[in-house]
């Protein structure tokens, strides 16, 4: 008897878990436009202008970012698989960074940023919004997971990449100082530090 309620309780949270991520799936897209249309709405009414669009992306990048990912960091499970998943990721971005040298010859003459242009992802203000809306957002520690690797990517070898197809370069110091600085690191160094202790 107890054996059968769980397996009805089991089935019922599957059930719940997919008409979620179904709504969130029909629900992006809408959202989306959505988000294109109020943009515009604002663009031509004058409601958002360069001013205000700075004090809104100062908010989001110095306070709602750094929690959202505090947050996702000091929930997430540290164990072995991280460490896989981190390994893949980061790996998967270095091949994409060394095919985009390998293709760049072929897209003169903006060939110096087609390498930046193969690798990396954005996770950090849309990865976590949309990934909360398909799975919950109870499951950022999940995507945090996958962040991780690309995020530190995106802090060495990314920049280092890109300083020098600008034709400077950049030391592991300035690196470092640069990931300091950055309040959004400083929010997901902190939750990585507090979730695994």
């Amino acid at each position: 008897n107890g054996l059968y309620r769980g397996f009805c309780q089991f089935k019922a949270d599957d059930h719940d878990h997919h008409r979620h991520r179904k709504t969130g799936q029909i629900f992006i897209p809408g959202m989306a436009v959505g988000m294109i249309l109020i943009g515009r709405l604002c663009a031509v009414q004058g409601i958002l202008n360069d001013e205000r669009h700075a004090g809104l992306k100062s908010i989001i990048g110095d306070i709602l970012l750094p929690v959202v990912l505090f947050n996702a960091f000091f929930t997430a499970q540290y164990d072995g698989k991280l460490l896989l998943v981190f390994a893949m990721v980061f790996g998967s971005c270095l091949l994409a960074l060394i095919a985009g040298y390998a293709l760049k010859k072929f897209v003169k003459p903006y060939d110096r940023y087609m390498p930046l242009l193969m690798t990396s992802f954005e996770g950090g203000m849309l990865g976590y919004a949309l990934y909360a809306l398909v799975a919950g957002q109870d499951q950022t520690s999940i995507y945090a997971m996958v962040d991780i690797g690309q995020t530190m990517f995106a802090y060495t070898v990314f920049l280092a990449a890109l300083k020098s197809a600008e034709g400077g370069r950049m030391s592991p110091k300035a690196m470092v100082m640069n990931m300091v600085h950055y309040k959004a690191c400083i929010g997901m160094t902190l939750g990585i530090v507090l979730g695994a202790l």
